[in-house]
């Protein structure tokens, strides 16, 4: 007696298909623990304090009150929501976001652009093409060097070191420098 094949291929299919979602998924961290994950992205629970990630393409989002180590994305973006704070953030083309209060060491995103929130302090930031946007009361210690990027940064903030956009233009409201 012949058996149809159909329902070995189609759970040979559905397996094949799904294999790449599982790889794809978001890798979670708990308190402590780093990440070398690839092309996977990575998220920080709110209030979480985990160690060092590197998701060399994957994209990496730390909730409110979460805090890491350095990050180094390769190519994928970076987002810190409100309150939460990372070493040095390294995304080679990525772009960054810090939301409000939240700090940052150095970044350097080759290409990528910073968005920054209210009250956001922050090292020096090296973009290469991306530009820089900032709220109020940002505090960079250090310098801003963006190669052709604009820069703008709102009022009653600072930046400690010097500011160099090569092309870019330069908005500074009630910004001391």
């Amino acid at each position: 007696m012949m058996r149809p094949a159909l329902p070995f291929a189609s759970v040979l299919v559905l397996a094949l298909l799904l294999s790449p979602m599982t790889h794809a998924a978001t890798k979670v961290l708990g308190p402590g623990e780093n990440a070398d994950v690839g092309s996977r992205s990575v998220r920080v629970p709110a209030g979480v304090v985990a160690g060092n990630i590197d998701t060399g393409s994957g994209s990496v989002l730390l909730e409110a009150g979460a805090g890491t180590g350095n990050i180094d994305t390769g190519s994928g973006g970076v987002e810190l929501a409100a309150g939460a704070s990372a070493g040095n953030i390294d995304t080679g083309s990525g772009g960054v976001r810090l939301g409000n209060d939240s700090s940052a060491g150095r970044i350097d995103t080759g290409s990528g652009g910073v968005r920054m929130g209210d009250g956001v302090r922050t090292a020096d930031i090296d973009t290469g093409s991306g530009g820089v946007r900032g709220g109020e009361r940002v505090q960079i210690a250090g310098g801003v060097d963006t190669g052709s990027g604009s820069v703008k940064l709102g009022r009653g903030s600072e930046v400690s070191g010097k500011i160099d956009t090569g092309s870019g233009s330069i908005q500074l409201s009630g910004t001391r420098v």
